[in-house]
């Protein structure tokens, strides 16, 4: 078993981070937009950011040539992303 470089996982790393922070923005105004008075327009275009975030970073990734070390770093990217906008949105309205 080989060490990976840590310079790809770390840009896999932070893709993850960039690509879940787009997709939990995107859920939070589609959401929003849902309930509101937004419409499907804002509906439909958010939900096209969020299907565009994971597939570009995941398309991304597969053009780099990325291994497994990259791809679970990009999930694990994701996954502390997604930790954050759960915190953020539990978050009572007068905090930050």
């Amino acid at each position: 078993m080989t060490i990976p470089d840590p310079a790809p996982v770390a840009l896999a790393l932070g893709l993850g981070l960039l690509a879940g922070g787009l997709y939990f923005a995107a859920l939070w105004i589609s959401v929003r937009r849902l309930t509101g008075d937004g419409g499907w327009r804002g509906f439909a275009l958010a939900t096209a950011l969020r299907l565009l975030a994971v597939l570009g970073a995941l398309g991304a990734l597969a053009w780099a040539g990325a291994g497994a070390a990259e791809l679970l770093a990009a999930g694990i990217g994701f996954v502390i992303a997604r930790v954050a906008a759960t915190r953020i949105a539990r978050r009572p309205a007068g905090d930050g």
